[in-house]
């Protein structure tokens, strides 16, 4: 049986690239959630971009989070990454062992000071360490 990558993980797109903002002083999106059965790790590579208008400084918060039905989700991350004025991806990494089967990405974003500031941020789930191969 072949072990190559493409049967070692699943990516998704939790948060499709989408403009938030809009001169709003703070918002927030939700990701798309994946079924993590048969999984046992996972990272998140959120993305932000630089903002248009006139902010004095943008924070993004990016979590994890989990769901037994889908419908109602907990943060899973032990502490919120922040993204502080570094138009960058970073990436969170997350055991799975314990984790409710479904997870998502969360953003949020704060804008300081400045006037009709908007961003664009995303989100790409890779689940990995499957279980049985192929996935």
């Amino acid at each position: 049986m072949l072990r190559d990558l493409g049967n070692a993980i699943n990516t998704f797109l939790s948060i499709a690239p989408v403009t938030i903002g809009v001169g709003a002083t703070a918002t927030s999106v939700e990701g798309v959630s994946a079924d993590r059965t048969n999984y046992e790790s996972a990272v998140f590579v959120f993305g932000n971009y630089e903002p248009y208008g006139t902010p004095t400084g943008v924070t993004v918060t990016c979590v994890v989070q989990e769901s037994s039905d889908d419908v109602t989700f907990t943060d899973i991350t032990s502490e919120a990454h922040n993204i502080t004025n570094t138009y960058t991806n970073t990436e969170v990494a997350v055991n799975l062992a314990s984790v409710d089967k479904y997870v998502r990405g969360k953003m949020t974003v704060q804008f300081n000071g400045g006037t009709g500031p908007f961003t664009t941020v995303d989100c790409v789930g890779i689940l990995g360490s499957a279980r049985n191969y192929p996935v």
